[in-house]
């Protein structure tokens, strides 16, 4: 879809096969477990400041728990309070560094795949046209979470 619309170039293409590559013996062992990927305040219900229960229960699905992690990393990145909050599941989870490295891929491929919806009309709330200022800072979200990953070769370096 990105490439139909011009939101995917080569230097996110040459990313995400970046990406693909370093991480293809991970993806190949995972063994999936079933995981409820849709945790967000809309959906938690806190009862007297206690974790009392969850709605929206067609979140649930199977593959690697980490990958819920990064959707929630990714959801609030870049801000003081997105870090604190993503560092604070991180640590009551008790994930190790290697855990939250992958949960930082996680959060870099779901931003490559979220920003190539951009211009795709999925229903009568989106349009068929790229919004401008969303690519420059889905691009620029790449290219941070990539960072941190240590991808930062350019197409040019490949």
């Amino acid at each position: 879809r990105g490439l139909s619309t011009g939101v995917m170039d080569d230097e996110i293409a040459a990313i995400a096969e970046n990406l693909y590559k370093r991480y293809q013996s991970y993806f190949s062992s995972i063994k999936p477990t079933t995981y409820y990927g849709d945790i967000c305040s809309k959906n938690i219900m806190i009862n007297n400041g206690v974790f009392s229960g969850l709605v929206d229960l067609d979140g649930l699905t199977q593959g690697d728990h980490l990958e819920a992690v990064g959707r929630i990393k990714l959801s609030w990145y870049g801000t003081r309070y997105g870090d604190i909050y993503s560092t604070a599941i991180m640590d009551e989870l008790g994930l190790n560094q290697g855990q939250r490295h992958i949960a930082t891929m996680y959060a870099l491929l779901n931003q490559i795949s979220w920003a190539c919806e951009n211009g795709i009309q999925f229903n009568q709330n989106t349009k068929a046209k790229v919004n401008e200022d969303k690519k420059h800072k889905d691009r620029s979200m790449i290219k941070k979470l990539a960072s941190e990953l240590g991808i930062t070769e350019s197409v040019s370096n490949q």
